[in-house]
């Protein structure tokens, strides 16, 4: 089925399946533009060629036909897909069992890149989803190298900004920039405190975690 308004995506499995599909956005560039910097995450890959790209029934429109606009192929990432089927794997507010699924579906090499929301703007039938931390601790229970959390300032869709939660100083550091008035300043102290306690990861609004599967990565095991 389709995903919310997108091009029609077809499982690989689901026959009669017509390939993999492309976006179909035109010359329209203020909306390439504004696709290119949903996706800009791309650039915290060693290559922003995205390659195949699986993405979850999760995923919003607008982040799938972002991953389109820039994918040489995507396809849904369902536990039916072909085992090492895609280069990257996007996900949105994912549960244990979704990581664990999406881990058999990366070729070695590539990777997986999820998107969580902080528990004050996560849509109900999230409630289960992971916060970054405890994503970031079952990818690497996976076998997954260079696991990094970051936080999306303002959000998603106008990213200025990609913090790496993991470093508590290049967090204060960012804080400090661009924050003027009583509103940001008391927003400022809120973090900062809530980063001493250690559990800013899980009420930051929008953050994402990523990590890479190795090449030497046994799959057999991922599918047990």
């Amino acid at each position: 089925m389709g995903i919310r308004g997108v091009p029609k995506i077809t499982p690989r499995r689901r026959a009669p399946a017509a390939g993999p599909q492309r976006s179909n956005i035109g010359t329209d560039q203020p909306r390439l533009m504004h696709l290119a910097r949903r996706v800009d995450w791309r650039f915290l890959l060693p290559s922003p060629d995205l390659g195949r790209v699986g993405v979850d029934e999760n995923a919003d429109a607008e982040l799938v036909e972002a991953c389109a606009s820039v994918a040489s192929s995507i396809d849904l990432a369902t536990p039916a897909a072909d085992p090492a089927a895609f280069d990257v794997v996007v996900l949105s507010n994912p549960t244990k069992e979704d990581l664990e699924d999406a881990a058999s579906l990366v070729r070695p090499g590539g990777w997986i890149y999820a998107e969580t929301w902080g528990l004050l703007a996560r849509p109900f039938r999230f409630t289960d989803a992971l916060s970054p931390r405890a994503a970031l601790m079952i990818l690497r229970s996976l076998g997954f190298e260079r696991a990094e959390a970051h936080w999306h300032w303002p959000d998603f869709q106008q990213c200025t900004e990609m913090i790496p939660l993991t470093n508590p100083a290049v967090v204060r550091y960012s804080l400090g920039r661009h924050r003027s008035g009583l509103r940001a300043r008391f927003g400022s102290v809120a973090v900062r405190f809530l980063l001493i306690l250690g559990v800013l990861d899980r009420v930051v609004t929008h953050a994402s975690v990523k990590g890479r599967l190795p090449e030497s990565a046994n799959l057999d095991d991922l599918r047990n």
